[in-house]
């Protein structure tokens, strides 16, 4: 049979030769969109780190001097009494199973920072984040094996450093065990922090892969007394509560208890709200939906265009097809055959493809701009694949409906076509 496929393409040659390239170029633009798809949704899709459900932002202002409500005699500036009374009452309230404080660390913050931390001569770039023990129970941030409790009570000590898994690694890399070991600031000479823990691998948000991340970890009275104005009030309510009416219910109740002198409730944010701030702001889903969209476009028009391809193919050959029935050929034989010849060069085709797509990913084309590689063997052959399935089934749909009109054709008028 395959000996017969050939011999059929070779005896079409011209013609096949121009439908053999026409699935080179195919193929090497649909392997692109493909990786895109790909590569984009297995990102979203992953892990994150992090968990932000039933998770809110309480954010305290305080009265303008200028507004009748000021309260004279009263600090304008939050005290670290004041701040623990906040904190304190938060935890108090009916439902809230944790609550954090932090500097620019929660999910999706536009405010974050970044920079290297040390051992020896080695340098790891990551995320920065302070925060306070309660943080990873509020995210629910896990080490290497699911716990959370282990980061709480690690994040206690003084001086607590906590680095994602693969900020370890790195370290790991260059012949350095980094848990349990002291760790430099960038610009100091001495070690001020130690490694008390290994978190999971953290993802800054749904469009990034993970990257290096650490934790500073202080005690909520040290982030009060140097941050206490910037402070960040987060809390988990438990999921039974956290019902349509939580947040009225809660603004309505803390708006007299966190009036504390010129301080006061000034909005409580769910994270599902703040995430959608996040992307409007920095444009991110916007532009992931246009490049999708462009993609989408071309996807329609390959499929259209190949199988349009092998649809016309198919119905110039009726008269060969209808002969083949007159001399004792099945219908199920000649669409296999129809099939095979389209399939066999597709497979034709596929080995200069994976040669020009070896090559893109050599030079880095398929990376942005400034990007490090991420692409692996794995990713690659899941390109190739789904890249040949897609092409296999529009392939396949472009010959088997024509053929089956085709093959209604009455022997006599299959004679009077050849």
């Amino acid at each position: 049979m395959i000996k017969h496929i050939f011999k059929q393409i070779w005896a079409q040659r011209a013609v096949n030769a121009w439908l053999w390239a026409e699935l080179i170029v195919v193929s090497v633009c649909l392997s692109y969109v493909v990786d895109y798809l790909y590569t984009t949704g297995r990102t979203y899709f992953s892990p994150l780190g992090f968990n932000t459900e039933h998770v809110y932002r309480v954010s305290i202002g305080s009265v303008s001097n200028a507004s009748k409500e000021f309260l004279a005699g009263q600090s304008d500036s939050l005290s670290v009494a004041h701040c623990f009374d906040i904190l304190t009452r938060l935890r108090a309230y009916p439902g809230v199973e944790a609550a954090s404080v932090s500097v620019s660390s929660h999910p999706y913050n536009q405010s974050s920072s970044d920079g290297s931390r040390g051992i020896d001569t080695i340098w790891v770039h990551g995320h920065m984040f302070m925060v306070s023990p309660e943080f990873f129970r509020v995210f629910r941030v896990t080490d290497k094996q699911g716990q959370i409790e282990p980061l709480v009570s690690a994040s206690t000590q003084p001086g607590a450093f906590i680095m994602s898994a693969d900020a370890e690694r790195k370290f790991a890399d260059s012949g350095i065990k980094a848990l349990g070991t002291a760790v430099k600031k960038w610009g100091e000479e001495e070690p001020t922090l130690k490694t008390v823990a290994i978190c999971s691998e953290m993802r800054f948000n749904e469009f990034y892969d993970a990257y290096p991340t650490y934790y500073m970890c202080n005690s909520e009275v040290n982030i009060f007394k140097g941050y206490g104005a910037h402070a960040e009030y987060c809390i988990r309510v438990r999921p039974e509560a956290d019902d349509a009416a939580f947040l009225a219910n809660f603004r309505k109740a803390m708006k007299t208890q966190l009036r504390l002198g010129n301080f006061y409730l000034m909005d409580v944010t769910s994270f599902a709200d703040i995430r959608d701030n996040y992307f409007r702001s920095n444009g991110v889903i916007n532009d992931v939906k246009t490049r999708i969209a462009g993609l989408a476009f071309l996807l329609v028009n390959i499929f259209l265009g190949v199988i349009g391809t092998f649809w016309i193919r198919t119905q110039q050959r009726r008269g060969e097809m209808g002969l083949r029935l007159a001399l004792g050929s099945t219908r199920d034989g000649i669409r296999g055959l129809l099939v095979g010849e389209g399939l066999m060069l597709l497979v034709l085709a596929m080995i200069p493809v994976v040669l020009i797509d070896a090559n893109v990913v050599h030079f880095g084309l398929l990376e942005e701009e400034g990007e490090e590689s991420t692409f692996t063997v794995v990713r690659f052959l899941m390109d190739m694949g789904i890249t040949f399935f897609l092409m296999a089934m529009m392939i396949v749909v472009g010959i088997l409906l024509p053929a089956r009109q085709a093959m209604k054709i009455k022997p006599a008028e299959a004679l009077h076509e050849q």
